[in-house]
């Protein structure tokens, strides 16, 4: 009953997430291997943003996902904002120090393939 009947539904209204789509975890995989989201990629001489502006970056990221709403705008300006991989990458590592966890692997769980579209669009640098 679960499987026929509940699931479906919830994932239709959008209670929980379901993964039904091949282009979906392809696109998951794509977003996870970007090295934006890299914490570790990173290169101090390449970054144009200050530690405390990444810092605060990760701070309103971290607000934007709430309990029952995520504020998905104030998350792709945030990416667009950070205009290159490396100040992106910088913004994942404080995230993680920040939360305790990683950056894209929040946002995979969180959003919706179209949103998730989005992030790739808004990370395209």
């Amino acid at each position: 009953v679960y499987f026929g009947v509940y699931r479906p539904v919830m994932c239709k209204f959008g209670l929980i997430k379901c993964k039904d789509s091949k282009d979906e975890d392809k696109l998951v995989t794509e977003l996870m291997s970007m090295d934006a989201f890299n914490p570790n990629f990173y290169d101090s001489t390449k970054i144009t943003i200050s530690h405390d502006l990444a810092k605060e970056y990760a701070e309103n990221i971290s607000d934007a996902f709430g309990t029952f709403n995520d504020n998905e705008e104030e998350l792709y300006n945030i990416l667009k904002s950070a205009k290159n991989r490396h100040n992106m990458s910088l913004i994942s590592k404080y995230y993680g120090i920040r939360k305790g966890e990683s950056l894209i692997g929040n946002i995979v769980s969180k959003l919706k393939k179209s949103e998730l579209d989005k992030i790739k669009e808004s990370v395209n640098y």
